[in-house]
C-alpha cells in the first residue's frame, strides 16, 4: 500500500522539487540523489541523502575537489564508497553535444572528495536519458541514450559499453550496433548474467536482454 511518509526536518532542509535527477542506495539505510531539473529553469548539482529509516534529508556541501557540472537526464551508480554519475545534458533542449564536461565523475564519499577520471579507450559521452547498471564488483554497463535533439539514428544510441573501474583507473569497451532500433530514456536491470534493458519513450515499450560475460 502506497503512503505519503512525514518527513523530519523544515523545507529548508529538503531538496526543491526536481525532475530527471539520479538516485543510488548508497548505504543501509539511506539513498543518494545528484542533480536533475529544478523549478528555477535550470539543473542542479546539488548532492543530497535521505535516511529513509529516520525519514530525514540531509544535504552534502562541505566536500573537496570541483564538483561534476550541473546536468539531468544522466545516471549515477554505486561501486563500494565511489559515486559514479554518468552523462547527463545542462540545456533545454537536451542536446548533450552542446555539454560540456558532462561525461564521468566520481564522488568519494568515504573522503567527501570529488574527482574527474579519465577514461581509456572509446569514450561512450556525451549522451543523455541513457540506463546503466552495476556488473559484478568493478563494472558498469551504460545503454542507449541520445546525443542530440534529433529522435532518429544516428542521434540516438543502441550500444552497450562497458566502464571497468579498477582503482583509480577508468578503461572502457563499446559494444556498437546491438539491437536494431535505438534507445532513448531506457532503464535498466542486472539479473545473474543477463541485463535486462526497457526501452520507454516510444510506443510500444520494447524490452531487449543482453548476455553478460563482463566480470
Amino acid at each position: 500500500m502506497w503512503k505519503k511518509p512525514i518527513l523530519q526536518g523544515g523545507r529548508a532542509n529538503r531538496p526543491v522539487a526536481r525532475a530527471e535527477h539520479s538516485a543510488s542506495k548508497s548505504s543501509a539505510n539511506e539513498v543518494i540523489i545528484f542533480g536533475g531539473w529544478t523549478l528555477s529553469g535550470a539543473p542542479s548539482n546539488e548532492l543530497w541523502v535521505f535516511n529513509y529509516v529516520d525519514l530525514e534529508w540531509r544535504r552534502i556541501m562541505d566536500f573537496s575537489g570541483a564538483p561534476a557540472a550541473p546536468r539531468y537526464r544522466h545516471t549515477s551508480e554505486m561501486i563500494g564508497s565511489r559515486l559514479f554519475i554518468l552523462g547527463g545534458s545542462d540545456n533545454p533542449e537536451d542536446v548533450a553535444d552542446g555539454s560540456s564536461h558532462l561525461d564521468l565523475h566520481e564522488m568519494n564519499l568515504a573522503t567527501l572528495t570529488w574527482s574527474h577520471p579519465e577514461i581509456k579507450g572509446i569514450n561512450p559521452f556525451p549522451r543523455s536519458g541513457h540506463g546503466s547498471v552495476v556488473i559484478g564488483a568493478k563494472s558498469i554497463a551504460i545503454f542507449g541514450g541520445k546525443r542530440s535533439a534529433e529522435v532518429n539514428s544516428p542521434h540516438l544510441w543502441n550500444d552497450i559499453s562497458f566502464v571497468f573501474i579498477i582503482y583509480c583507473l577508468i578503461s572502457l569497451y563499446s559494444f556498437t550496433y546491438l539491437l536494431r532500433h535505438p534507445y532513448n530514456l531506457t532503464t535498466c536491470m542486472l539479473t545473474l548474467s543477463s541485463i535486462f534493458c526497457l526501452r520507454m519513450s516510444h510506443a510500444p515499450a520494447r524490452l531487449r536482454r543482453f548476455i553478460s560475460t563482463t566480470p
